[in-house]
């Protein structure tokens, strides 16, 4: 947040930008970033946005991504009697009970400090009551955010809003007919963003 508020004033004192016509855009954790410079800018734009905090966004994507799990791999997590969700919760409270900033589970160094902060952060403390111009964008074929949550960040906020939940794209903002997983995302990037995204965010921004 301090970075990107850094970047929001250098931005502002450029000769050619005028000051009170700076937008923030951000998408997944930058949506959240973001969200904290709202009232500091002339409107945010905020893509695939958890309006959750961070415990609630792993969850919900915990479970979206278990469902997309090749079946025979479901198949040898029943056999194991291994529960994805049961699993994560039980190393998402590890997470949360460390101290140090870095830490080893399951024999992988983790980023403890930035899961604690994320963890607990929640958009909805900032967004609720916000009265600068807010523009919300979620692909129906998100599964690390969800797409409900644009809805819930239109109930928050108190100034002009303005959501969209487009058909058929990612979190990544790619447009994917198949059903989405997380196995795809190599090829996604490969592709074009979706031309209904920059569509919006270029008119929502000509007119607020």
């Amino acid at each position: 947040v301090a970075d990107a508020r850094v970047a929001l004033g250098t931005m502002r004192a450029h000769e050619v930008v005028d000051p009170d016509r700076c937008f923030a855009i951000g998408h997944s954790e930058g949506a959240a970033i973001v969200t904290e410079l709202a009232d500091e800018t002339a409107g945010v734009v905020l893509l695939a946005a958890p309006a959750q905090d961070g415990r609630a966004v792993l969850e919900w994507q915990g479970k979206r991504v278990t469902e997309t799990l090749p079946a025979a791999v479901g198949w040898i997590l029943k056999l194991l009697r291994i529960d994805p969700t049961k699993q994560q919760a039980k190393q998402l409270d590890k997470l949360a009970e460390t101290t140090d900033d870095v830490v080893k589970v399951q024999f992988q160094k983790v980023n403890a400090k930035w899961f604690r902060e994320f963890l607990t952060h929640d958009p909805a403390d900032t967004l609720r009551g916000l009265e600068t111009p807010v523009l919300a964008i979620t692909g129906s074929h998100d599964i690390q955010v969800d797409p409900g949550d644009v809805a819930r960040i239109g109930e928050l906020v108190a100034g002009p809003f303005e959501g969209h939940v487009l058909d058929d794209v990612t979190h990544l903002l790619r447009v994917e007919e198949a059903e989405p997983n997380l196995r795809t995302y190599k090829k996604q990037v490969k592709e074009p963003v979706a031309p209904a995204v920059l569509a919006l965010v270029t008119d929502w921004v000509t007119r607020a």
